[in-house]
């Protein structure tokens, strides 16, 4: 699992299919399980990301400025 780390509201856009586990701090684990140009939408917050499938997740971040 990957440190905490911070964004703004942002979108994750997957350029490679994969499974996702984002632990959002002090919430619980939401899993994705990403296609090949999907997209999704997390609000601002701190969270750790950990890939969980057997394929290397790959995504562009795109945070949206205020």
């Amino acid at each position: 699992q990957n440190a905490a780390h911070t964004h703004p509201d942002h979108f994750a856009y997957a350029t490679s299919a994969g499974k996702l586990q984002v632990t959002p701090l002090g919430k619980a684990a939401q899993d994705f399980d990403l296609q090949v140009g999907q997209s999704v939408y997390l609000p601002a917050e701190a969270h750790a990301a950990k890939n969980v499938g057997p394929s290397e997740v790959k995504a562009i971040i795109f945070e949206l400025k205020p």
